[in-house]
């Protein structure tokens, strides 16, 4: 069993959430709440390493170094007050204050997927 660190990214435009997975550069799913985007994640990073083992490939190894972690939470905030900033120029109003977006870890067998436990919460 492997675990991976997951990041929901909120989606102001359209609601829900769109989950990058760090470690697994091009892997990334979306759900319409916490709940989807997590089951989503976990088919994706499933689907994902499949593909990597099936090339002859080494799956990467999570968990990421906490700087790495760190920065990829950095960017992901970045990203969400520059849709937030893209958003208000075109007149669309955005709710303060904005989300954070929020880790989680997916837990991923060989054969399927096994189970998520929540490591971030929403301030």
């Amino acid at each position: 069993m492997r675990r991976f660190t997951v990041i929901l990214h909120p989606d102001l435009e359209v609601g829900g959430y769109t989950v990058t997975v760090p470690s697994l550069p091009g892997c990334f799913t979306e759900g319409d709440t916490v709940e989807e985007a997590i089951a989503m994640a976990r088919e994706a990073i499933a689907l994902h390493t499949e593909g990597i083992a099936a090339e002859g490939e080494p799956v990467p190894v999570d968990p990421l170094p906490a700087a790495t972690l760190q920065a990829a939470m950095a960017d992901a905030r970045a990203d969400l007050h520059d849709m937030a900033g893209s958003l208000r120029a075109d007149g669309i109003r955005v709710e303060e204050p904005l989300p954070e977006p929020m880790l989680a870890v997916v837990e991923v067998s060989d054969i399927g997927t096994q189970q998520t436990t929540p490591v971030g919460q929403r301030p």
